[in-house]
Formats: structure tokens, sequence, C-alpha cells
């Protein structure tokens, strides 16, 4: 209903060979096809990831030269200062290398800057407040620092050793530190460019265990490091695949009492903990004091052992998770109001819409949904006195970021990566900005790229549905960034109930093929509602989910979009 629907096309003899060798069922050897699996031993691999399959953390260009360092500090007592990020990503990463460094005996303090007053990057005041003023000799950067090349000057000037571990593009010009661990650097021959900046850290920590006799907690630190980099929506392949795969097994049984008591109050301590869960109930929470709070809380959390001082985070995380919804929509339905009355705006290649004092913690999000629901590039700027401070999400088919570096000199400073960028603007740039943005969009992309495209990896029938299948399904989990969802289609289905609207603006009905049903759900469609109202039968392209209600788990199927006819 709104794009068009693609089937994947693979060669049955390369399905049949995995399927055969592996003992799967044909579909699932499918999917694995479709993910560019096309032997039996990539696809065993895929599907049984492993810590011994690793990369040797030495290979990452830098790493000698940070753990000697680090050796070295731990050796003269000197204070480490872990200087992170205010997103998941980074809170999960000053865990845990906070918790290394400690385990080694390391006088190790932590600072993070505030998102709405100091912005990303390192920041001169925080850096003489928190950082020099506590006599620290070593700076350790996590999930951040690769383009702050004042301010690593500034701390050389001052003779301090900064060491730099981040996985973002880098800039123009490369910051004069110690050592910089990123494996997105153009020189790194590092064989995964792909990991989080928590991944960084996890192979910072296991080469440090590599280096030194005193065992480290990597399995246990695994957990933490599938928070972030399934928060962090890095692709979900590789090294990244490993550590959220091994890291969600028992989590809900982790031995860390402030994530146990944040569980607890998601009630996601009695059953297996899914991609899905971390990215839409978890990882807001965290984020949440990020963006209207005081993040350093959330470190904080991970570590304590005091139930009343967990529980009290707990509650304000929910608090301002609240909070950040109502802002979020209020500057959301703005939005598309602005764009809804504007045929211009509507036409436009790329959605760029700004406003008076829009919340600086949630415009990242609101940007994310205009592109998820007009499937376009899209900014949105809040201004303040003149000065305009950004945040873009783009489409697979634009280098966001690669159209900003050809912008700069209209931008006061900007950072990200190809599908996520932040930047900041004086108000009178932004006309010609959106101008030249626009006209690079348009030159880049075609019209028929604004379609959304639904990739179709099996058909299949209700009666196909059934435990075997839905145990292999399983192996494919957990599903993300470029392992998502498989789409599966169905047709000749039909609406064995009523079907009704949730909260109006989720339409639930239970569809019937044979005599097999499923529970169905159309997430934020209620104008698919008459359609699917009116309708004698439907073609269904879908996710299979779990649902969990009151302890009880049943299958639901998600449905993306359908065909229907009336005969």
């Amino acid at each position: 209903m709104e794009g068009y629907w693609e089937y994947h096309r693979v060669k049955y003899d390369t399905i049949k060979s995995i399927a055969d060798e592996l003992r799967l069922p044909v579909i699932i050897a499918r999917i694995l096809v479709n993910r560019g699996y096309s032997t039996p031993e990539e696809a065993d691999k895929f599907l049984n990831p492993k810590i011994e399959d690793m990369y040797d953390p030495f290979l990452m260009n830098g790493m000698d030269i940070v753990i000697d360092r680090i050796l070295k500090a731990l050796d003269k007592h000197e204070k480490i200062c872990i200087y992170g990020d205010y997103d998941v990503d980074g809170v999960t990463s000053i865990i845990i290398l906070k918790d290394a460094l400690q385990r080694l005996g390391g006088n190790v303090i932590f600072t993070i800057p505030s998102r709405l007053d100091e912005g990303y990057g390192l920041n001169f005041e925080r850096l003489d407040d928190q950082v020099l003023g506590s006599d620290t000799k070593l700076i350790i950067t996590v999930d951040t620092g690769t383009t702050s090349t004042e301010e690593a000057n500034y701390l050389l000037q001052k003779g301090r050793d900064l060491i730099i571990t981040d996985h973002h593009e880098e800039g123009n010009e490369r910051p004069n530190a110690l050592a910089i661990l990123n494996p997105k650097l153009s020189e790194n021959t590092y064989p995964f460019k792909e990991l989080a900046g928590v991944g960084v850290i996890l192979k910072l920590v296991q080469a440090l265990q590599l280096k030194i006799t005193k065992k480290l907690p990597i399995q246990s630190y695994l957990k933490i490091a599938a928070i972030g980099t399934i928060a962090d929506i890095v692709p979900l392949i590789d090294e990244n695949r490993i550590i959220a795969k091994l890291g969600l097994r028992g989590l809900q049984a982790t031995n860390n009492f402030g994530l146990r008591s944040l569980l607890a109050d998601l009630k996601l301590e009695d059953r297996k903990i899914e991609s899905s869960d971390i990215s839409f109930r978890l990882a807001p929470r965290i984020n949440a004091l990020g963006r209207l709070g005081n993040v350093e809380q959330a470190v904080e959390l991970f570590f304590t052992s005091n139930r009343a001082y967990a529980n009290e985070i707990v509650l304000e995380m929910n608090r301002l998770n609240v909070k950040r919804q109502k802002l979020e929509n209020d500057i959301y339905e703005h939005a598309v109001h602005k764009i809804e009355s504007d045929e211009k705006l509507q036409e436009a290649p790329i959605l760029i819409i700004q406003g008076n004092d829009w919340h600086l913690g949630v415009i990242g999000i609101v940007a994310s949904r205009l592109t998820n629901k007009y499937y376009k590039p899209s900014i949105v700027i809040s201004l303040n006195g003149g000065l305009g401070k950004a945040s873009g999400r783009s489409i697979t088919d634009f280098d966001l970021k690669g159209a900003l570096d050809l912008e700069y000199n209209l931008l006061e400073s900007y950072g990200g990566h190809k599908m996520a960028v932040g930047f900041q603007i004086r108000e009178e740039n932004i006309a010609e900005f959106a101008q030249r943005i626009s006209g690079r969009v348009e030159k880049i992309l075609d019209g028929h790229l604004f379609i959304r495209e639904d990739k179709i990896d099996a058909d299949i029938s209700f009666q196909a549905i059934n435990d075997e299948f839905l145990k292999a399904l399983d192996k494919l989990k957990p599903f993300g960034h470029s392992n998502p969802k498989p789409v599966f289609r169905s047709n000749n289905v039909f609406l064995k109930n009523t079907p009704y609207l949730l909260k109006e603006k989720h339409i639930k009905a239970q569809l019937e093929q044979g005599r097999k049903s499923f529970e169905s759900i159309c997430w934020k469609h209620p104008d698919w509602y008459e359609d699917m109202n009116t309708c004698n039968r439907l073609d269904i392209i879908y996710h299979i989910n779990k649902n969990y209600w009151y302890g009880e788990e049943s299958i639901q199927l998600e449905i993306k979009d359908f065909t229907s006819f009336q005969d």
C-alpha cells in the first residue's frame, strides 16, 4: 500500500545445500542466502558465533601504544579520566572500561558532557572543571573524540596524555593524540570496521587481558557491550553479531544489581531478552537521562549495590522517558503539520524543518521518525539566538555526512556518519544550506528511490509456521541493522474477526489461512483500517514476532503491508 514488494532472487541449489548440510528448513536457508551467506560454512559461522572467532585486538592500529600507556598509568597509580558520550553506546563503554581498570587497581574517574549545554565531543569547560582540575594525567575518550582537534591540542599544551577510542568517521583534520583507536580511520587495517564505540572498548579490555596475567570478565562484559552495540544501530554482523548474540544470552539473569533493577522494572527479568527489548524499552530509558537529565546516573546505576538508590535512578529514568515522549510527539506533530500544509516541502528531495527552541534532546528522534514516515533524508533544526542546532537522518542511498563534508564552510561545526549527523549553523546560512543540500540529494537520487521497497524473504503458508520452523527462525536472531527481521508473504488470507483499532492508531485482527489462525497487528496505521475492514481477503507481508503477556508467550504477525481484495 505504501511502496512496492520485491522478491529476493537466489539460486535454489545454494539454498538446498545449506538446508541439507545444516538440517534447516528450506525457508530459513533461503533467508541466510538472502543475507549473503552462500556456503554451509558461512551460514554455520553466522548461526553459531563463538567468542573464539573474535579477532586479535592487537590487529587494531595503535593498540600497542594504548595498552603500554594504560599499564604505565596503573603501575604509577596515575589518575585516569574516562571521557564519554551521553548515549547508550557511550554509557556502556564507560561502564566496561571503568570496571576493568578498577579491577586492575586503577584510580579512575569519569565524566560525560551535557548534551544540551556542551554538546558532542570534548568540551573545553568540562576539561578545565572536571579533568585538569583533578590532576588527571591520562584521559581516555570513549565513543567520541575523533574530530576534537582543538581540544586535543589544548590537552597537549597542558601536558596531559590523550587516548581516543571511537568509531565515528574522521574529519578533515585528525586530533593530535597519543593514540587513536578507531577502526574507521583510513589507514586502520583492522578486519572489521563497523564496531560500536563499546565494541572498541571491548577490544581494548581484551587486549589488556592478553597482555597481563590477571583475568578480566570478558564474558560478563559481553552483556553490557550487547546493550550498547544494539542501541547504536551498528550492523549486527561479524564481531558485532558475536557481541550481540552471546551478550543477550542470559542477560535477564545478570549479576549486575543496578541492571537487574532496571530489567525488573521493565518486566524483562523472567524471560529471554530480544534485541527489540534493548532498542525500544531499555535503551530509551538510559537515553532519557542523557537527553533530559543527569546521564552520569546511568553509569552510577551499574555500579551501585544500594537498592534504594537503584530504584531512585530507575524511577527517574521512567519519569524522563515519559517527558521525552511528550516533547518528541509535540515536535513531530508540528513538523508533520508543516510538511502536510506545504506542497513545496512535500515535493522536496530532503526535508529540512526548523523551529524556535525545540528541545535538543529529541530532535534526532524526530528526524528519524520523519525519515521513516516519508522515506526521505530529514534534518530538524532548533533555533535559539540566531544559532541553529540540527540533527539529521538519512536513507540508505544518500550519504548525509558526505554531503556535509562538501558544505562545511556554511556550518559552525558538524559530525556523524552516513546515516546520522549533527551540526550547528547560523540562522542566516540556513536558506543557502537548504538549497545546496537539496540540489545534492536531487542529483544523486532519482524519484523512485523515495518509494519504500519491501524485500520479501520467502513465501510461507500459515501451516508451515510450526514449532520446528520457529525454533530455526530463532537461530537467526538477534535482528537489527544488516540482519533485519525476515519479511514473509502469505496470500489468500482471511479475516477471522472484525479488525479493531487499538489506542486509535494500531489495527489488531485475527487472520486465518486454511485451518490455522494468528493474531496480527499493524502498528501506527489507522489509515489502513477502512480498507482492511471492508475486504474479503488479503495478501500480506509481515514479520513473525513473539508476544509476551503476563508470562504467556504467543505468536503475533506484524503486518508491514497488504493488498486487499473484494471478490
